[in-house]
C-alpha cells in the first residue's frame, strides 16, 4: 500500500479504492459544506462515492452539526462522545487539535497532523475497525509480535493520544495492523507484551498470518458499536 507509505494528495482516493473497490456512487456535493475547510469538504466528497460506510466507529460531524468551541471547529467525534477533534477555521490545511470534552474540558492539544493528514489517518483507522476480515491476538511477546509484523512498516503519521499514546498503525502488503501495549498483566512477569489486530479487505490475505505458530488469534467481524458491548471490543479500544 504505497499510497500510505508515501503520502500525496491522491493517497486517500487510492486507499479507498484499494480497500473498498471502485467507487459505486456519484460524488455527492453538499452545498452546506461550502464553508468547511477545503480538506474536510474534499474528504466528504471523496468518501461519498462509496456505498460502504467509510466511518463506522468514530464519525465526522455533518455540515449542519459543526460547532465552534474555543475558536476551533469541531468536526470529528469519538463514538461515545468521549473525545473530539477540531481544527482552525482558516488556512489551506490547518492543524488538528484534540481533547476530552466535558463541563470543564482540557485545552485543545495539537495532534501534529494537518487536517488532510488526520482525515487519511482516521480513514485508515476506520478501515481496520470496520473490516469484516480481522484477527486479534492479545498478550503476545516481542518475539511473536516481530513475526507477525515482520513485513509491515509504520504509517508515517504522528501517533494519536486516543485511544492511548502507545497505539500505532502499521502498513503491510494489502494488510493493516494496529499494535498497542497489552492491558493483560501476569503476576511476577515483567516481559513487555502486546495486543495486535490485523485487518484485510479480503479474508484470503490473512491466511499467511493465520499460519504463524503459537499466535492466539481470535477472529473478529466488523465492529458495530451501537450493537456491541464494551467487553466485546478489542482491548486497545476499551
Amino acid at each position: 500500500m504505497e499510497e500510505l507509505l508515501n503520502i500525496t494528495g491522491e493517497s486517500l482516493s487510492k486507499f479507498l479504492t484499494r480497500w473498498y473497490g471502485d467507487p459505486d456512487l456519484p460524488i455527492s456535493a453538499n452545498p452546506e459544506a461550502a464553508n468547511m475547510p477545503r480538506p474536510l469538504r474534499l474528504w466528504h466528497e471523496a468518501t461519498s462515492q462509496w456505498s460502504t460506510p467509510v466511518a463506522t466507529f468514530n464519525h465526522p460531524l455533518s455540515p449542519s452539526e459543526l460547532e465552534i468551541e474555543d475558536e476551533k471547529l469541531v468536526f470529528w467525534v469519538e463514538n461515545q462522545g468521549c473525545w473530539t477533534w477540531s481544527t482552525n477555521i482558516d488556512g489551506d490545511d490547518p492543524i488538528v487539535f484534540d481533547r476530552q470534552p466535558g463541563s470543564d474540558p482540557e485545552p485543545w492539544t495539537p495532534t501534529g497532523e494537518t487536517l488532510s493528514e488526520f482525515l487519511l489517518h482516521a480513514t485508515v483507522f476506520e478501515a481496520i475497525i470496520g473490516s469484516p476480515n480481522q484477527m486479534h491476538a492479545e498478550n503476545v511477546n516481542e518475539e511473536i509480535l516481530s513475526q507477525i509484523i515482520s513485513e509491515f512498516r509504520p504509517l508515517p503519521l504522528p501517533h494519536w493520544r486516543w485511544p492511548s499514546a502507545d497505539v500505532r498503525i502499521l502498513v503491510g502488503t494489502g494488510l493493516l495492523a494496529q499494535v498497542s501495549d497489552s492491558l493483560i498483566t501476569v503476576p511476577n512477569d515483567t516481559t513487555r507484551r502486546f495486543d495486535v489486530s490485523v485487518a484485510a479487505p479480503a479474508p484470503e490475505l490473512l491466511t499467511p498470518l493465520a499460519n504463524i505458530a503459537n499466535v492466539p488469534w481470535k477472529r473478529y467481524t466488523a465492529i458495530e458499536p451501537q450493537e456491541s458491548s464494551w467487553d466485546d471490543l478489542p482491548d486497545f479500544l476499551r
